[in-house]
């Protein structure tokens, strides 16, 4: 189980990245249709004024029911070993547990 604070520190991150998400968006896209490499330029310095947990890149994916962020299976949207449990218990319909 990871700590409360670590949890509390995503929250946060998610809430800055969904607060200035369109602003980011707009200026990427200003950038990649802009010819003018001064006006790029300026572009791309109002980017980097943005606080850093805007960026997507800075979230990182938690177990909702561990909060492990390592072995996390996109699939499922859970960790492996939280994943492990929920086939053994059969819980995750569709899926069985090989055995031979």
């Amino acid at each position: 189980m990871s700590k409360k604070s670590i949890k509390q520190r995503d929250k946060k991150k998610i809430a800055t990245l969904n607060k200035y998400y369109n602003l980011r968006k707009y200026l990427k896209k200003k950038i990649l249709n802009e010819k003018n490499y001064i006006i790029k330029r300026k572009l791309y310095f109002y980017i980097q004024k943005l606080p850093r947990n805007s960026n997507i890149n800075r979230i990182k994916k938690r177990c909702p029911y561990s909060g492990r962020s390592r072995g996390y299976v996109n699939k499922f949207a859970m960790s492996r070993i939280i994943l492990r449990e929920k086939i053994n218990l059969n819980q995750i319909p569709g899926i069985i547990k090989s055995s031979w």
